[in-house]
């Protein structure tokens, strides 16, 4: 259960953001998650050097996580 929020935070660190580069990641990275999972890998992105804007911006982009009304990750998102 904690390899997928592990494995997807390594992916979300290591990517290179530049300008016009295509976004490698897709919704599907967290539809088979559960709450507690989204939850572990935005705990495990706080222990990180915090990313990007540009990161952030394609974050939102790909999982809305705006959207959220799960208090437990609406707050450890926004």
């Amino acid at each position: 259960m904690e390899k997928v929020c592990t494995d997807l935070r390594i992916k979300w660190v290591e990517w290179d953001a530049v300008p016009d580069g295509a976004c490698p990641f897709k919704p599907e990275d967290i539809k088979d998650m559960s709450s507690r999972q989204v939850q572990e890998f935005l705990a495990q992105l706080l222990e990180e050097k915090p990313l990007s804007v540009a990161k952030l911006q394609a974050m939102e982009n790909t999982y809305n996580f705006n959207s959220v009304a799960n208090s437990e990750l609406r707050f450890r998102y926004v």
